[in-house]
C-alpha cells in the first residue's frame, strides 16, 4: 500500500510541477509590471493605444533583455516593434 500511495503522491507533483522557463517567464514579468507599475496586459497595435504588450514582454524575456533594459525602453528583440 505505501507504494501506492508514494505512486500517487509523485503523480500529484508531475502534475502540479510548474515548469522552470515558465516560472522564469512569470517571475520576469511579475518584475517588470511592479517596476512600470501596471499590467503589460495592454495594446501595442498600430495605433499606439498604450504602447505594452504580453507579447512584445515575453519576446523580450526569451530574448534575454533584462526587465531594467526593458523598462528603459529596449524592447528591439520584439518583432512586434522591429
Amino acid at each position: 500500500m505505501e507504494h501506492l500511495e508514494d505512486h500517487h503522491m509523485e503523480l500529484l507533483r508531475s502534475e502540479t510541477a510548474v515548469p522552470s522557463s515558465e516560472a522564469s517567464w512569470f517571475g520576469w514579468l511579475h518584475e517588470a509590471e511592479a517596476l512600470f507599475g501596471h499590467h503589460l496586459d495592454g495594446d501595442e497595435s498600430d495605433t499606439g493605444a498604450d504602447g505594452y504588450s504580453l507579447d512584445s514582454a515575453y519576446d523580450a524575456w526569451g530574448a534575454g533583455v533584462t526587465v531594467a533594459a526593458y523598462h528603459a525602453g529596449d524592447r528591439s528583440a520584439s518583432p512586434h516593434l522591429a
